[in-house]
């Protein structure tokens, strides 16, 4: 898949989910979440077939906000990978099951706190940057510091630590947390374009812990924004992006959303007119008009061809 909005060049990334989830087991040193078909060998097939897959990156345009978003918990790690997948970040260990002992591929907790921990406080920082709230960022800055008292003086001058300019403080620990990830993560790979004879270079993440932090890379790189879906919360890119981007006014996601968010507003004033509420009460209560409710609540009919006898 070819993408020439981040960092001006294509991307390609796939990755795969159990369509069973996952579920939390003890390990040897701790808790991992493992994939559910990987402890039933009656539920794999070759090749992986069995997994679903899909494209991060274009599917889920800020889904890096919203692992950032999650708390490092049992729960809410489990409901992560659960919709997309693990990090990548596991090693594979040998579990006992009902079939005997199986080899199966499972991340710790502690590897998704560390994931989640890193990521929130750099998109934390990022989003004062761009609010302009210098009182926050500043606070922020007199903390950072004492927090990385002990860096050595190269990483506190890397991290622009010494500099008055807190902005410059707080890009240098994005630029260093971001950096980290991309090298341990992102290769830079030339490609065949479809069946012609043409090689292009590609970013190509190898998990998804590397892809969401290419995607909050490129965000950073071209000052992306972003908004909250007003249907399923969820945050999506605000750019003139062809493939990624909304405009500016949307207020959903996808289509879809916005069909689902339509059907929702039709069935809650219905509701409210069985409840005996007042049509413009209704229409104030779902911010439109009281045309429009009395459209929604409109009795379905059915027009019947009638035909000449």
């Amino acid at each position: 898949m070819r993408n020439a909005t981040v960092f001006g060049m294509p991307f390609s990334f796939i990755w795969k989910v159990d369509p069973r989830g996952h579920r939390w087991i003890k390990g040897e040193n701790g808790l991992l979440l493992v994939p559910n078909s990987g402890l039933d060998p009656a539920g794999r097939s070759p090749f992986d077939r069995h997994l679903r897959t899909y494209e991060p990156l274009l599917e889920r345009t800020g889904l890096f906000r919203e692992l950032a978003s999650i708390a490092a918990t049992k729960t809410e790690v489990q409901a992560f990978a659960d919709r997309f997948g693990l990090l990548g970040v596991g090693k594979t260990t040998v579990v006992k099951t009902e079939s005997g002992l199986q080899s199966v591929r499972g991340e710790s907790l502690a590897d998704w706190e560390q994931e989640i921990l890193e990521l929130k406080m750099a998109v934390q920082i990022w989003d004062m940057l761009n609010s302009g709230n210098s009182s926050s960022l500043n606070d922020l800055m007199r903390v950072l510091p004492k927090l990385l008292a002990s860096a050595p003086p190269v990483v506190r001058r890397w991290l622009h630590l010494d500099k008055d300019d807190p902005a410059m403080a707080a890009l240098g620990f994005i630029q260093k947390a971001i950096d980290e990830r991309l090298s341990e993560g992102v290769a830079a790979r030339l490609m065949f374009e479809g069946n012609a004879p043409r090689l292009h270079l590609s970013l190509m993440p190898e998990n998804l812990r590397a892809a969401l932090w290419l995607q909050f890379a490129a965000a950073v790189d071209q000052l992306k924004k972003y908004e909250i879906c007003a249907s399923c919360n969820r945050s999506f890119e605000i750019s003139r992006a062809p493939t990624t981007g909304k405009r500016p006014d949307a207020r959903f996601c996808s289509d879809r959303c916005r069909v689902a968010q339509h059907r929702k507003r039709k069935e809650e004033a219905r509701r409210l007119k069985s409840a005996g509420v007042p049509i413009k009460k209704i229409a104030l209560r779902l911010n439109t008009t009281a045309a429009t409710v009395e459209g929604w609540i409109k009795p379905r009919t059915t027009n019947a061809k009638s035909g000449a006898a």
